[in-house]
């Protein structure tokens, strides 16, 4: 029980919270305010919608910078000391930053798109000297509920991903990991080519021999049934995965951390 309180306590976590939101509050609202800007003025262009492309894309900017700025608490070595003397454990400082990066930097992004839609009311409404033409909330913005799925496992891997580039390279953190990522996402639309092919092969063998008369109805329905069957196989995979490489950048985002309090003490 004394070792579990070491790694987590509710209290001092809730303290370390406070503690964790008070300084960000500091440093986001600008950025917040620049998002919000940068939001209104597509939909401007847009006509007042916001393709869910963009919407996505702006979110993935916000999260994966606020991922890579990690790094900023361990280094330089004055920093790492502070960040390693505050009253928390690993753990809980850990699940701070995994917290914010999940739940809070969306539940902002979400504010900030709220916002930007009335915000681009009231500038179309300035510049064509029309009343604003008031309409429901997030009207103007179009979700893909087909790709919303995996839009939050990318979400979430990604920014994992670039939380543990933060761990592993403190200076320059979001250049060196997009280009691993990039180097990484290569090799996966690679794999994925190659299985792709080795799929379409197979069902092409299965169609092939739909063409003998005698077999020709139960090789059609063969061949539908092992497209249905091998599709629904390559999205859960996908899902698997994806779920699987998040924990392990957790964990080892979460490994890195406590090697920095290790190398620290025997200094």
């Amino acid at each position: 029980m004394n070792k579990m309180n070491q790694i987590f306590s509710p209290a001092r976590f809730g303290a370390y919270a406070m503690r964790f939101v008070s300084q960000k509050s500091k440093n986001c609202l600008l950025m917040y305010v620049v998002v919000t800007g940068i939001l209104a003025c597509l939909m401007v262009l847009g006509g007042q919608s916001i393709d869910f492309f963009l919407t996505t894309a702006v979110l993935f900017i916000v999260a994966i910078l606020e991922a890579s700025r990690f790094s900023n608490n361990v280094e330089p070595r004055s920093m790492k000391i502070r960040f390693l003397l505050v009253p928390a454990s690993q753990f809980e400082k850990m699940l701070a930053s995994v917290l914010y990066l999940f739940i809070a930097v969306p539940l902002l992004y979400v504010v900030a798109l709220f916002v930007a839609q009335y915000v681009a009311m009231f500038l179309v409404a300035l510049f064509t000297l029309t009343p604003p033409q008031w309409a429901a909330p997030f009207h103007a913005v179009s979700i893909n509920s087909d790709m919303l799925p995996w839009f939050c496992l990318s979400y979430y891997s990604s920014v994992s991903f670039y939380l543990m580039g933060a761990t592993i390279w403190t200076r320059n953190t979001f250049l060196k990991t997009t280009v691993v990522n990039l180097l990484l996402g290569l090799v996966a639309l690679i794999v994925i080519s190659i299985s792709a092919m080795a799929f379409t092969l197979q069902s092409d063998i299965i169609s092939a021999l739909g063409s003998i008369s005698y077999t020709n109805d139960n090789i059609a329905r063969l061949s539908q049934n092992v497209r249905y069957d091998m599709g629904s196989v390559f999205v859960t995979f996908g899902y698997i995965v994806s779920i699987l490489f998040t924990l392990g950048y957790l964990v080892i985002a979460y490994l890195r951390i406590a090697d920095f309090e290790v190398n620290e003490t025997k200094r």
